[in-house]
């Protein structure tokens, strides 16, 4: 899910900014992995480490997303 968001910053051919930063800058969807991580924990789909493993994504991607960020983005002074 990480590689497809982050190389679905490259989809727009157009776009001639900086793609790097777009695809980061998709990468943490913390919430909406939560919540359907409980709803498959509430319905015994997901069993505990399951639903351990995927909250541990979603902290990563979220607390890493904002430095990886900080360094691709580079804006140019006038």
């Amino acid at each position: 899910a990480v590689v497809g968001k982050f190389l679905a910053g490259y989809a727009p051919v157009w776009f001639t900014g900086n793609k790097k930063v777009i695809g980061v800058g998709m990468i943490p969807r913390g919430e909406v992995g939560l919540i359907f991580a409980q709803m498959g924990l509430a319905a015994e789909i997901f069993s505990p480490g399951v639903f351990s493993a995927v909250t541990l994504m979603v902290m990563v991607t979220t607390f890493l997303a904002p430095p990886a960020l900080k360094l691709l983005y580079s804006p140019t002074k006038p």
